[in-house]
């Protein structure tokens, strides 16, 4: 014996009707567990970061919004770029934070998005001076010859 199903479609409270083929009628309530929604994290990116690339987030984000961000509002209202900051960039590690050897991190690719999103959180022109920092010492390590790589990396890497 066949059965007919009629589903009632948009039910916000998940409430299927099923009509058998004798015209008997059956209530059946679905119950699943609601999907909790982070507005932080819609796409739960958080649960592939590693532990490394974490606690790299977490120190640098707590860096640049106690350290940086009042240095930054005092370098706007004076139309003013502190390259001290930069220089303090590399000696916490974070500039050219890719690269391995010449005294930089070695940390994964994921860790210097993260790095960017902290620095662009607080301000977008010293977000790009350390993406461009870390693009020419990429493009040094990936191209330059030994004698570039020594000379060069070294100080990329601390800021000059």
């Amino acid at each position: 014996m066949a059965m007919r199903v009629h589903i009632r479609l948009f039910n916000t409270t998940r409430n299927y009707q099923f009509e058998t083929a004798r015209g008997l009628s059956v209530s059946a309530t679905l119950k699943k567990a609601k999907a909790l929604f982070n507005w932080q994290d819609p796409f739960n990116i958080e649960s592939q970061y590693t532990q490394d690339e974490i606690i790299i987030r977490d120190q640098f984000r707590s860096y640049c919004q106690e350290k940086l961000q009042p240095r930054i509002l005092d370098a706007f209202r004076n139309e003013n770029f502190d390259k001290v900051i930069i220089k303090e960039l590399g000696s916490l590690g974070v500039l050219c934070p890719t690269l391995k050897g010449y005294g930089a991190a070695g940390a994964s690719s994921v860790a210097y998005g993260l790095i960017n999103k902290e620095i662009e959180s607080v301000d977008s022109g010293y977000r790009s001076t350390f993406s461009v920092q870390n693009l020419a010492a990429t493009a040094i390590d990936s191209w330059g010859n030994q004698e570039q790589k020594d000379k060069y990396l070294p100080k990329l890497g601390i800021a000059f």
